[in-house]
Formats: C-alpha cells, structure tokens, sequence
C-alpha cells in the first residue's frame, strides 16, 4: 500500500486484436468504476500495430513508481489468451484474471470442448473445420452457429439457417482465424456465471441473458 493509502493499477487495453474497440468500451468502463479515493490509474494504451502507449502515474510524494496490481483488459487474441498473462507472470506482476493455462484453453474453443468432453460435461454437437474447408454435410441439422474458434464477443459468429448462409458464414469466420468451429443451435434459456478464485472458490448469482436480437452478441 502506497503512503497515500491508494492502490497502483496498471489498466492495460487496446491490442492487435478484432476486439480492440470493444477493449476501449470497457477499459473505459473500468476507469469510470474505479474508486479514485482507493486507486491510482496507469494507463497502457496497445495500439493495433502492438505498439504500447504508456500514460504514466500521476506522482505520489514519497511512492514508488511501480506498480501493485495490472489489469488486462485485453478482449480476444493477444491479451485474453495466455499471452500477456505469460509476460506478466515474467515480470512478477499480480494481476486481475485468469491465469496463463486457463487463458489460452479457454480461448481456443475446440480445445475447451474437448476439455469439457473429458471431464463429462453435456456438449453442443460440433464439428471444427480448417480456414480452407469447403461446405461439408454436417451431422447435424440447422440452425447452426459458425464462429472462428479464437476469438470472442461475437466477433465473426453468425448463425445460419440453410447452406447458402453457411457458405457464407464459413468464408466470414476464415478471416478471423485458420479454425473454424460449427455448431448446432440450441433453443432454450442461456445463463452466464462467473467465478472468481483466490483463497477460496466463489460463484456468482447466474444470470439470465435475454438477446434483443436473434442471439446473444
């Protein structure tokens, strides 16, 4: 704790990312949530070319010019995938988030379904397809949803509902990655938990997500 009582956060956002402008959304949400009476803010902008942008601390009489805590806010590749996780590990840097491992499994969304799978929990039926796949028969009939598997907030998803619209949706999604994942649709309620660890395990209420549109983007 620094003399002023305040905690440092480096608030780190931007990235090279097809989520960068959605990180600034919520960087920008953060900085106005923060408590300016319990924390002092650095700024780490990441621009698109990867180049970082530091806005420093404001100084504190008698303080050290580090830092006691980073933030990621880093949506997608490049940040939310392990990567900055692994430099801040490196750096001996505490930080808000998960770690390196469960960053990158989580990312890839193949590899979470298979994690999934192994340790006996309910699946969608899926197929992961490579970025130059052409349209294959699927075992499973439409609705389906065709998302690029590394990467998120609806980023490069669609849901389609005959193989024209498949077509499509596969030639969207391979502009975002080299794998592919389709999936079959589901209809029914959708709730979202989060869960926070650190001397214990704890869940928060779950959720209920209601879309304003044909799915939740």
């Amino acid at each position: 704790m620094r003399p002023s009582g305040r905690i440092r956060v480096a608030l780190i956002f931007g990235g090279r990312s097809g989520e960068h402008e959605i990180s600034l959304r919520s960087a920008d949400s953060i900085k106005r949530a923060l408590d300016p009476a319990r924390y002092s803010l650095a700024e780490y902008f990441i621009d698109k070319g990867g180049k970082w942008h530091p806005a420093p601390l404001s100084p504190e009489p008698g303080a050290n010019p580090g830092i006691d805590v980073a933030f990621p806010i880093l949506h997608g590749t490049f940040g939310e995938d392990g990567t900055v996780q692994g430099l801040l590990e490196l750096a001996g840097l505490p930080y808000v988030g998960s770690d390196v491992l469960s960053s990158a499994a989580a990312m890839d969304k193949a590899v979470t379904k298979k994690l999934c799978l192994q340790a006996g929990l309910p699946v969608v039926p899926h197929v992961v397809l490579p970025r130059s796949s052409a349209v294959p028969a699927l075992p499973f009939g439409f609705p389906m949803f065709v998302k690029p598997a590394n990467l998120g907030s609806s980023v490069g998803i669609r849901k389609v509902k005959d193989n024209e619209e498949l077509a499509a949706a596969l030639a969207h999604a391979a502009q975002y990655d080299r794998k592919i994942l389709v999936e079959k649709g589901i209809t029914g309620r959708e709730f979202e938990c989060g869960v926070l660890a650190a001397a214990e395990t704890k869940a928060s209420v779950p959720c209920e997500v209601i879309p304003s549109q044909d799915f939740y983007t």
